[in-house]
């Protein structure tokens, strides 16, 4: 017998006013991501009261897990498929962290197009705690010039001090990399009582309990890893020809752990050489590159499915930092970055949760995502400095 269904979907329109929960939900896979967007996919009968709802342009939903919010954001796609009499609709949600994804930070955010050179500065620079630059930068682009129905929740000063600058960037291009660093995950979702999205920041939480196979907390796992694929980074500023100016950010306690020196070029031509925060940006772009190309390793796991280690009881969440031990001498205490969640009714139905601790390196449809997000940022790096 399959336990009642898990997951609640509540949809509402482009104006977050609720048009209803969705009954009947043949099976459900939801994704919740620390720093990155959550996603999720469910099927309902062809015939479901809420299908015209749900096609409507700019519908919305919320998903609850065990009676806790667990993501919302946009249906941005559904499919039909038949024949009709036993036919079935199938919609995806991309999650509301997709704002800071589809907005730019531009140079002058308080000046019209026309104006972005008002202020004699190319690019718009902020230095602060992460929370503080990420909130500014939102506030700015999305708020303030955007007019975006958000609200923004009271700055804490959360996270370590980081330098970020934007020119006609997408935010998360240059945000993410850097707040994934400083400690502290990004939160944007859907306000629940005001018609609007709620931004907010969350420190990385640790779960105090070791996790392990021994003690029946661990019921399956499989672990990935591999090596760097940086070590120093050549980064490459503001100049033409005999002018250009590099500095160089390695990684020496990488390089000594593998015996290996991997150089890769970083283009920074977009910083000025008379910005009092040189150094500082130059830096923090070394830095990123190394980021992007540190060594990885990765686990995904089953836990028991008691009161202490289920997921999503107990703080045991995305974004929360765990200490595990399985076997063939495999240790590891790293960020839950991805939970995919899976429910589904009839024979063989249930509800499956698989962590994924660290990052993940054996998964092609992470690899894929990943290399189309650097390839996009890259682009974008491009066309905003010409």
């Amino acid at each position: 017998m399959v336990s009642a269904a898990p997951f609640r979907v509540t949809v509402f329109d482009k104006a977050f006013r609720r048009c209803g929960q969705v009954a009947r939900i043949r099976e459900l896979t939801a994704i919740p991501r620390h720093n990155v967007v959550s996603t999720a996919e469910f099927v309902v009968d062809a015939d479901n009261p809420r299908a015209a709802d749900m096609v409507a342009k700019g519908a919305r939903a919320v998903i609850d897990y065990r009676d806790k919010f667990l993501m919302s954001g946009v249906l941005y796609a559904s499919g039909a498929e038949g024949p009709a009499v036993r036919g079935t609709r199938t919609f995806s949600l991309e999650g509301d962290l997709r704002l800071i994804f589809n907005t730019l930070g531009r140079q002058n955010p308080t000046g019209a197009i026309t104006d972005q050179a008002a202020t004699g500065q190319e690019y718009y620079t902020i230095t602060g705690p992460a929370e503080t630059v990420v909130k500014t930068l939102i506030r700015l682009n999305a708020v303030e010039r955007l007019g975006r129905p958000v609200i923004i929740a009271p700055d804490l000063g959360r996270g370590a001090t980081i330098t970020v600058s934007v020119r006609m960037h997408a935010l998360a291009d240059r945000m993410l990399a850097q707040v994934d660093q400083a400690g502290i995950g990004i939160s944007v979702r859907q306000h629940p009582t005001e018609a609007a999205l709620l931004v907010d920041c969350y420190e990385v939480g640790v779960y105090r309990r070791k996790l392990t196979e021994r003690s029946g907390a661990v019921k399956w796992w499989r672990h990935a890893t591999a090596w760097p694929t940086a070590t120093r980074a050549t980064v490459q500023g503001p100049g033409e020809g005999l002018e250009r100016q590099y500095r160089e950010v390695i990684d020496q306690a990488r390089e000594d752990d593998y015996g290996d020196v991997i150089e890769v070029p970083r283009d920074a031509r977009d910083v000025k050489a008379d910005d009092v925060n040189f150094e500082a940006v130059m830096a923090a772009r070394g830095a990123e590159t190394l980021a992007e190309g540190a060594p990885t390793a990765g686990l995904e796991v089953k836990f028991a499915e008691t009161a202490a280690t289920r997921y999503g009881v107990g703080g045991l969440n995305v974004g929360t930092v765990v200490d595990l031990e399985v076997g063939y001498g495999v240790f590891m205490s790293d960020v839950i970055r991805a939970a995919p969640i899976t429910w589904k009714t009839g024979d063989g139905g249930g509800v499956v949760a698989t962590p994924q601790i660290g990052a993940r390196t054996d998964d092609p449809n992470v690899e894929l995502a990943e290399a189309i997000r650097a390839v996009a940022a890259r682009t974008r790096d491009l066309v905003a400095m010409r």
